[in-house]
């Protein structure tokens, strides 16, 4: 009897044309030491609708999508405000689609003639820990925007305030002096 699945669960879509591809990386995920239910969308067009739902921590894109090209269904989605990791998955290693991959903004590449469940695992896991600590690290640069704003505010409200006394006293010293 296998080990129990660990950790919470995640939550992957795969937009997938090929059977294949779908059926192998489906056994790689049965396989895999922690809990992770995928979907299959099978089309450009039903990928990027269920990829821009946000329901997913993960998003595992082929390379060929019919006509379109993953790295297409990458861009749109980028575009459209996606914010879960994207990986690029292709038959084997493809050095030009991996550097154009991660140049469009992919998380990573899988190359599934070299991928074990532990490999893959991992490889979703990073992406989706990379993504989290990408939100934390925005929301915390947000804040300390606003602080920032508000204090810059604050301080101007301040300093008009002081020159506005300064002049006052100019005036008044003036007066005493005349």
């Amino acid at each position: 009897m296998a080990p129990p699945k660990e950790g919470p669960l995640l939550r992957a879509l795969l937009v997938a044309t090929d059977e294949a591809h779908v059926l192998r990386l489906r056994d790689l995920v049965a396989r895999m030491p922690v809990r992770l239910e995928v979907d299959w969308a099978r089309s450009f067009e039903a990928g990027y609708n269920r990829m821009t739902s946000s329901r997913y921590d993960a998003h595992l894109v082929g390379a060929r999508l019919g006509e379109r090209s993953g790295v297409d269904l990458l861009q749109a989605y980028l575009e459209a405000g996606g914010n879960a990791p994207v990986l690029l998955v292709n038959p084997s290693d493809d050095r030009v689609l991996d550097v154009a991959a991660m140049e469009s903004g992919a998380a990573g590449f899988i190359a599934l003639d070299r991928l074990n469940p532990e490999r893959l695992e991992r490889t979703i896991r990073y992406a989706v820990e990379a993504r989290r600590q990408e939100v934390v690290l925005r929301h915390a640069r947000e804040e300390l925007q606003e602080s920032v704003e508000e204090r810059s505010a604050s301080l101007e409200t301040l300093n008009a305030a002081l020159a506005a006394e300064v002049a006052e006293r100019r005036r008044a010293e003036h007066k005493l002096r005349d």
